[in-house]
């Protein structure tokens, strides 16, 4: 379970992002990469993090957290202290400001379940398509949450 919360207050954003593994799963999570885009309206130069490890890359306006494994039920609270570029008009004709921080998390998983998956294939050219099933106890995962 991937959520994550902005709050807006004077001129500071603050982003708390809280990723849950499945109690149930049978193993624990490996090679977990967090990444959260930072919208332009927000100076990610400014950025103070609770958690260590994450890393500001400025060109593609992206900070990154790796970790190397999450135990099933484990929870994991990312927060993050931003500056906007701009002060906040409280009274604006436009209304409240907001904020958007897509996140997307990847992880690989060894015997790990999917509770749903589906399929679509879109025939490019007049050949038929064909899927094909091939079980494997092994898959990476990639979540991303607008």
């Amino acid at each position: 379970m991937v959520q994550n919360k902005v709050r807006l207050s004077n001129n500071l954003c603050r982003v708390a992002i809280q990723i849950r593994s499945n109690s149930s799963i049978e193993s624990k999570l490996t090679k977990m990469t967090v990444l959260m885009t930072v919208p332009k309206s927000v100076n990610g130069e400014t950025v103070r993090m609770s958690h260590q490890g994450g890393v500001w890359d400025s060109l593609k306006r992206i900070i990154v957290w790796n970790f190397d494994d999450m135990e099933p039920g484990r929870t994991l609270i990312l927060q993050s202290l931003f500056e906007f570029c701009e002060a906040i008009d409280e009274n604006s004709a436009e209304g409240p400001r907001t904020v958007n921080f897509p996140v997307l998390v990847r992880c690989d998983s060894v015997k790990g379940h999917l509770s749903g998956m589906m399929v679509e294939t879109i025939d490019t050219d007049l050949s038929s398509s064909s899927i094909e099933k091939t079980i494997s106890s092994t898959f990476r995962v990639l979540y991303r949450k607008v």
